[in-house]
């Protein structure tokens, strides 16, 4: 369902390449360079945004790329793109990768169970019980 915020995160896309609203489901056959900045700016809305608009919108659009590509390349995407000492993007990217089904989604759990931040450490605790729920589909 298209919707203002997906437009503006595709407006945001589409300053990297103009093929973005078309080639995101093809987004392993782009360049990988153009590929990694426009999972990058997704994750910007994800994880970054306190708009749950457009969290939620750049979450449905993230879902719309081949699940293997992100899973090989996410990791990578994360660690430039996102802070993941801070609380706020820690978990909405925990989020995120639970959401797509994800099995990073453990080692990144796996990571903030890990943190000497008792706030990650009480998110990565938290997540271990998510189920999937209607709160990210919106």
């Amino acid at each position: 369902m298209k919707n203002q915020h997906e437009d503006s995160i595709y407006s945001a896309l589409e300053e990297i390449t103009q093929e973005a609203r078309v080639d995101l489901e093809h987004i392993s056959e782009m360049d990988p360079k153009t590929a990694g900045l426009l999972v990058s700016k997704i994750l910007d809305f994800a994880c970054k945004s306190t708009n749950t608009a457009n969290i939620t919108s750049a979450r449905r659009i993230i879902k719309r790329a081949p699940k293997s590509w992100l899973d090989a390349h996410l990791t990578a995407i994360a660690i430039r793109a996102l802070d993941l000492s801070d609380e706020w993007e820690y978990r909405r990217f925990l989020e995120v990768l639970h959401i797509i089904e994800s099995p990073l989604f453990a080692n990144f759990r796996e990571m903030g169970l890990n943190s000497p931040a008792a706030e990650l450490r009480e998110i990565a605790s938290d997540a271990e019980s998510w189920k999937r729920e209607e709160w990210y589909e919106r």
